[in-house]
């Protein structure tokens, strides 16, 4: 992600700061996966610092796999799949959700209305149905509405 895509999305760093302070709320309360979650959004700060809650768990983890206190790095941050997960599905909902958000916004912003139509198109765009963009766009914008509360 460029300097281009953060501006597509609407982050700065007061808003990428917003969601990795949500996401420190959720690593407390035992999600294993915010603290990916959070370094993820530190690679996109432009003028910040990573926070200290994410440098020293990330530390703390890496320490414990590199000096073989645990065998893998799942295990250093206690992450695992919930069963039923279905990695296919997974993998091509979170390569292609963002992109598709970023899109039909481009396309809105553009005059576009967001209808059926637009789903459609995008959903081409993708090689994905017209159901399937629509659950993408509604579950990033989701996602960002729920971070930036």
């Amino acid at each position: 992600m460029d300097a281009s895509d953060d501006k597509a999305s609407g982050f700065t760093d007061s808003s990428l700061l917003r969601v990795i302070n949500a996401l420190e709320k959720d690593y407390t309360n035992g999600d294993s996966e915010a603290l990916m979650s959070a370094v993820f959004f530190c690679c996109h700060l432009q003028e910040s610092a990573m926070p200290r809650w994410v440098a020293d768990n990330v530390k703390d983890g890496l320490v414990e796999w590199s000096e073989f206190k645990v065998g893998t790095l799942d295990e250093a941050y206690n992450g695992t799949k919930p069963e039923g997960f279905h990695l296919n599905a997974n993998r091509k909902e979170r390569e292609k959700k963002f992109a598709v958000y970023c899109r039909i916004n481009q396309l809105a912003e553009s005059g576009e209305g967001k209808d059926e139509q637009l789903f459609e198109k995008v959903g081409k765009e993708f090689f994905i149905s017209a159901g399937t963009a629509k659950s993408y766009f509604y579950k990033q914008k989701n996602t960002f509405r729920d971070f930036l509360k």
